[in-house]
């Protein structure tokens, strides 16, 4: 058999090794082409017969193999292909605020109100682990999560806009640093269980205890 046969032969059953289930998925436009390749396989091995074949020609072997499976699976991605990954408008992932955006908001609240940068990134990961669509069972929201009522009173339109929040909740922080005459820990605790829990005095709740020992965690990291 001859390469140019190759183009004019007429349909014949199909070789043993075309799985029955991949025959009742090809179209007939793609059967015809695997058929093809096929009997240029016949042609390029001694013998020119798919039985007479002792080693076949490994280069038309993986051609046959690609086309086999892309044929009987046209949608599939092709191989190597990652999968596609939801992302934001700034190219970070849902929920997530993309670092080089967020490190120029922390900036922009830490200039503006005199706070460290570091001391911001640690309450942003204390209160949300950076997520801008975090909600607290408490209703709490945002990168900050600033209370509805706090949001308002600082006027905030969005309180799931990364900048509003980060801005608002570094105003705040800041005006409860001078409160405490920039007492840290009194200014985290009313951060966290409000001015008004922490002016009665006494022992705070053990989770307001906690949230200051993991903010003052984090601003060691972020500062070192």
């Amino acid at each position: 058999m001859s390469v140019k046969d190759v183009h004019s032969f007429s349909p014949a059953p199909p070789p043993s090794d075309i799985q029955q289930g991949d025959r009742k998925t090809l179209d007939g436009a793609s059967f015809v082409e695997l058929l093809r390749l096929e009997r240029l396989r016949s042609a390029l091995v001694p013998g020119g017969s798919l039985e007479a074949a002792a080693s076949p020609n490994p280069v038309v072997e993986i051609l046959i193999e690609a086309f086999a499976q892309s044929a009987v699976a046209p949608s599939a991605a092709p191989l190597g292909t990652p999968a596609p990954q939801p992302v934001t408008a700034d190219g970070s992932p849902p929920g997530g605020e993309g670092p080089t955006r967020l490190d120029g908001i922390v900036a922009r609240a830490a200039g503006t109100y005199g706070l460290d940068p570091a001391l911001i990134r640690a309450v942003i990961q204390a209160e949300s682990g950076g997520n801008v669509r975090a909600i607290s069972p408490a209703g709490a929201q945002g990168l900050m999560q600033l209370m509805p009522e706090t949001a308002r009173a600082l006027g905030v339109v969005d309180p799931f806009d990364p900048e509003q929040n980060v801005l608002a909740g570094s105003r705040f922080l800041k005006s409860l640093l001078d409160r405490y005459d920039g007492n840290l820990e009194s200014a985290l605790a009313a951060y966290n269980a409000g001015p008004g829990r922490v002016d009665r005095g006494g022992t705070l709740p053990r989770e307001t205890r906690e949230y200051v020992g993991r903010v003052k965690r984090g601003y060691r990291e972020f500062v070192g």
